[in-house]
């Protein structure tokens, strides 16, 4: 059964969350804490998810781009 819209956006949150206080290595990394808040996740769901909160890849992990508060 496809995930709601309503699950989509809390896993969405909660990877907000998790990556605003470290990067993430690996999709896996996220995949696994997600699991342990009690949210249902795939590498695959969590690709998407990344690409849709606008995360980017760097040498420390997925991380959120910075705000521009310059």
């Amino acid at each position: 059964m496809p995930p709601t819209s309503q699950e989509q956006s809390q896993r969405r949150d909660a990877i907000r969350e998790l990556l605003t206080n470290k990067p993430a290595a690996t999709q896996a990394s996220l995949v696994r804490a997600l699991g342990r808040l009690g949210l249902a996740a795939t590498q695959s769901s969590v690709s998407r998810d990344l690409r849709e909160i606008g995360a980017i890849k760097t040498p420390h992990g997925y991380e959120l781009p910075a705000s521009s508060d310059t």
